[in-house]
């Protein structure tokens, strides 16, 4: 039979136990898929293969939704628009995917290029066809009309442009296994049946695997025609599938250049035995469940329910005494699965709308009207029916379809029918009134409850009378019944399912289709049962796809994994690998034999080359004649070039050292040493035309017994870097030792001229006092003895010049001392954090006075501009004064001429509430790329005339303690300007 099923509720799935094949399938598609498309470096036919599992997870998918949701009237369904695309383009990609496969594997022949287009454009235009049919059949025709007949047509098409597409795909396969056989003498077949070489047998076992889904689908050709049951098709296709699946990247990996773990073959076995054995247990336990299910809420026998017409334009439903006309009339020539219009005496009014004539079908049901379209309930477009109760029923088996129109009422009997290819007898009467209401009279109902059918296709315009009406193939196979109801018509209508039994009395407030779907409620029983194998089947997939290797990675993967590594770092040049074997098996037999044969590798193999890859210096093996055999990856990074470019280059050209070379012209001629005397220093040639520093080292070796030299480079750019900076500092250290000592010496010089100085200044001083006393004897004198020289001058001379004289020594004596106590102030020890109220103007004339002849000689222009009313600040007078002398010395430094100016200004921020002391000079200027390395410790500009980089650092880190800001403005050629910005003392 064909059996069209309705379209599905999307809300949640309802699970059968055929569902449960179909989730198995889905989780081993996918499971392939996520596996193929997570390896990371993948060959193209494995990309294709990856696409094509993509196609079949997509089919997988779709049947899923197709064979796991309960029966229900919604036409527009999103669902039901989208799962026929992705049930059409699931197959497509796979068959597309597959073609290409068979074209790449293993890989692509030119001469096979034209053809490849061909047949690459007719699955291309093949596949774009059916999915043309596709969305013409779902969306455009469905939309206007719903045609069974093409919809069985399109299947029809579906179907064979897949199976002629795998039919191409395993001829391609099969004379690609013959061309790779092609230097084998044998015939054809034989080359077929017994492939030589590993290419040839590889897609030689690929064409046999993809015998398996042609297997489903010549069986879903044969379904569609009619010649095949749906029970053993849907058995095969869903099994065929699952083997498919795993069959088919168990022999690709197998043949394929990608690795297949052994962790990899046991989860994919575990899986596929597991889904199988749960898939064929649900299938057992579901029919167990099936042949146990009852329908309580069936309606009952002798037993009438009446719809009568109300306000709404809907109906109220009420159960009504039981009666039954046995007047039922004459017979009509309606067949099993056929029908016949009839015409009423009366205009019957049905929701909003008049109708004279009516088809009544074998079902039984009839159609409000003339049957004008292939589908009655449900479909895109349904047709005004009333459902007593839609079942097989077979009249050709036994009992009639009776027909008495009257004036006022028009009687339909299905009078002792049976069910198709059941024994039982069926009485419904149906009893049309002129007013629009009418009674449905079950007399005698012993319908097999137990849903039958098999959920095989899902035709989605939903034609429940084609089944009914038994068209094409529906003989053969019997269902249970459907449904009691009645549908205004169109594919607006609303949906209210209503239990006849419990829900009566029943009022309807607006046209809509109302209905009893008794399938939902046995779907609904049976997922009750079904879902927790669903859920073991769900959670033994994930127990076997991640928590399986777990159990097993401790005792069989782990140390397989140990030993597979060990071989992989073997290959690579790791010889020093040791697997340590866990347990006695066999594994640990393989491990210590492995560990053996290393070991044997290992002494055959020159030892240096182990330690060379490991090495931080460059190494380079080259032959006399420069040529490089074997550079280190040090090397590489070393020079910046690759591996590749170093094996190409000769090394003479990479290193440059006169005593270096005239060390190798020595150790030409005596072969017999095995190392030069000492290491020298030379320079290697990098990638960006530059060179590097490198300590070289010479050694002899032999290598695949050819004299060969190991040179050994180390990169000395971080030492001599080191080297210099240590260099640097050693030198700013030594000068900040000679500032130390000459701070000591200030000290102690200042000390020794302060002694005779005192002595200088009292004599001074005591001549000062004995001055008159002198004068007045000299005086008396000279009345006596009239004028006289003294010191080679005359007396007047010498009287009106000694005060004079003797006040200049007393001067110039306490100027010494002045300046002996401001260098010892200067000089004397750090006195810490000791912070005092101070006279910025002070500090200022104290540290100008010191430098007072070195302004002298660096500028004719020195102004002094001192404001008074500045508040005091705290700090530290010594500290302050080292940096006023800093930047004054830097000043002086530099002007280029003594015509050029500087000055020194003191001023008060009332607003910022600060003292400023600004050092000004027209010197040079600082350049913009030196701005912001001034205050850098050690960076100089004058390291050539002795500066240390020192000072603004210290100047800085000065005004920084006592909580003020130093700031430059320069410009260069034009002079620069320091500014001091100190906070002044609260409450001043």
């Amino acid at each position: 039979m064909w059996e069209v099923f309705i379209t599905v509720l999307p809300s949640y799935l309802n699970l059968d136990y055929f569902s449960l094949i179909r989730l198995a399938t889905l989780i081993m598609s996918l499971s392939i898929c996520v596996y193929l498309f997570s390896i990371k470096e993948k060959s193209f036919p494995t990309i294709l293969l990856a696409f094509a599992f993509l196609g079949g997870t997509l089919f997988s998918l779709s049947m899923l939704f197709e064979h796991s949701s309960p029966y229900y009237w919604q036409p527009h369904n999103l669902k039901n628009l989208i799962r026929p695309f992705i049930q059409a383009l699931g197959p497509s990609i796979a068959a597309l995917s597959f073609l290409l496969f068979a074209y790449f594997l293993p890989h692509f022949k030119k001469t096979e290029k034209r053809e490849f287009i061909v047949v690459i454009m007719f699955s291309v235009s093949a596949n774009l066809a059916t999915l043309g049919l596709t969305f013409y059949n779902f969306v455009i025709l469905q939309r206007t009309q719903s045609n069974f007949q093409f919809e069985l047509t399109y299947y029809r098409i579906l179907t064979g442009s897949l199976g002629l597409q795998f039919l191409l795909i395993i001829f391609l396969l099969i004379r690609k296994t013959i061309r790779l056989s092609a230097g084998d003498p044998r015939p054809g077949l034989i080359k077929i049946i017994k492939p030589a070489g590993r290419n040839a047998k590889a897609v030689q076992a690929l064409a046999l695997v993809l015998l398996i889904p042609l297997a489903a689908v010549i069986a879903y050709v044969l379904r569609y025609f009619g010649i095949l049951p749906p029970t053993p098709t849907i058995y095969l296709v869903d099994y065929v599938f699952l083997l498919f699946y795993f069959s088919s990247i168990v022999t690709y990996l197998y043949y394929t250049e990608e690795n297949m773990t052994f962790q990899l073959k046991l989860v994919g076995g575990a899986l596929s035995v597991m889904l199988a054995i749960i898939g064929i247990a649900a299938i057992i336990v579901g029919r167990s469940y099936e042949r146990d299910y009852v329908n309580k809420n069936f309606v009952s026998n002798r037993s009438t329910i009446h719809f009568s017409l109300n306000h709404y334009r809907s109906y109220d439903i009420a159960q009504a005494p039981f009666r039954f006309d046995p007047d039922m009339g004459p017979k009509t020539a309606i067949s099993y699965g056929e029908g016949t219009t009839a015409e009423l005496k009366f205009a019957f009014p049905f929701f909003d709308h008049v109708y004279d004539k009516i088809y009544i079908l074998s079902g039984p049901m009839i159609y409000l009207g003339e049957k004008n379209r292939e589908n009655g309930w449900g479909g895109y477009h349904p047709q005004p029916v009333i459902a007593p109760i839609i079942m097989n029923l077979d009249p050709s088996s036994g009992g009639d379809i009776f027909l008495k129109s009257e004036l006022e009422k028009a009687t339909i009997t299905w009078y002792e029918i049976p069910e198709f290819n059941r024994p039982s007898k069926n009485t419904i009467q149906l009893i049309l009134y002129k007013n629009g209401s009418f009674d449905i009279s079950y007399v005698k109902l012993n319908p097999d409850l137990i849903n039958r059918s098999l959920k095989i296709d899902v035709v989605t315009t939903a034609n429940i009378s084609e089944t009914v009406r038994g068209g094409r193939g529906s003989r053969g196979v019997s269902f249970a019944p459907r449904l009691i109801g009645i549908h205004p018509g169109g594919s607006d209508a609303a949906l209210k399912p209503i239990r006849f039994m419990n829900d009566l009395p029943f009022s309807s407030t607006a046209p809509e289709a109302i209905f009893e779907a008794y399938d939902i409620e046995y779907y609904h029983y049976l997922h009750r049962r079904i879902a927790p194998l669903a859920i073991l089947l769900i959670g033994s997939s994930i127990f076997i796809l991640f928590f399986f290797p777990i159990f097993f990675k401790a005792s069989l993967i782990k140390p397989l994994q140990l030993l597979y590594k060990g071989i992989e770092k073997a290959n690579d040049g790791d010889l020093d690998v040791k697997i340590s074997p866990r347990f006695n098996d066999e594994i640990g037999f393989l491990s210590r034999s492995f560990n053996q044969m290393l070991q044997s590798i290992k002494r055959a193999e020159n030892n240096f080359r182990t330690l060379a890859e490991n090495a931080r210096d460059g190494i380079f093996i080259i032959y006399e004649s420069g040529e490089s055999i074997y550079v280190n990856k040090s090397a590489s990074a070393i020079t910046g070039f690759s591996n590749t470019e170093l094996m190409k280059m000769s090394f003479n050209g990479l290193l440059r050292s006169d005593a270096f070379d005239s060390a190798i012209d020595q150790y030409s001629k005596d072969p017999e040493k095995k190392q030069l005397s000492k290491n020298y220093e030379a320079y290697l040639k990098v990638k960006n035309s530059s060179q590097v520093p490198v300590e070289v080292t010479v050694s002899g070796t032999v290598w695949h017994g050819k004299p060969a030299r190991v040179v050994i480079v180390r990169d000395i750019r971080e030492r001599k870097s080191n080297e210099e900076q240590a260099r640097q500092q050693q030198q700013q250290l030594m000068k900040m030792d000679k500032l130390t000592s000459l701070g000591v010496l200030v000290a102690g010089v200042a000390h020794e001229i302060n002694n005779p100085n005192q002595t200088i200044l009292s004599n001074a001083s005591f001549l000062v006092r004995a001055c008159p006393m002198i004068l007045s004897i000299l005086g008396d004198y000279r009345d006596e003895h009239n004028d006289f020289l003294v010191a080679g001058i005359e007396y007047e001379e010498f009287r009106n010049s000694l005060s004079g004289l003797i006040g200049g020594i007393e001067d110039a004596s306490n100027r010494i001392d002045g300046i002996v106590k401001g260098l010892k102030a200067y000089s004397r020890d750090d006195p810490g954090n000791l912070m005092t109220s101070l006279d910025v103007n002070d500090v200022i004339r104290t540290s100008i006075k010191l430098l007072e002849n070195y302004i002298k000689k660096a500028t004719g222009h020195f102004t002094l501009r001192l404001e008074n009313d500045i508040p005091g600040v705290k700090g530290n007078a010594q500290k302050l004064e080292q940096v006023i002398i800093n930047l004054t010395l830097n000043a002086c430094q530099a002007l280029t001429d003594s015509g050029q100016a500087i000055s020194v200004h003191s001023s008060y921020n009332k607003k910022q509430n600060t003292a400023i002391i600004k050092v000004s000079d027209e010197g040079t200027g600082i350049p913009e790329e030196h701005m912001a390395k001034i205050k850098t410790p050690f960076f100089t500009t004058k390291r050539a005339q002795g500066g240390t980089g020192l000072g603004l650092h210290v100047s800085e880190s000065i005004v920084g303690e006592h909580k003020g800001t130093i700031s430059f403005d320069s410009l260069q050629g034009k002079g620069t300007v320091a500014t001091i910005s100190l906070p002044v003392e609260e409450g001043l």
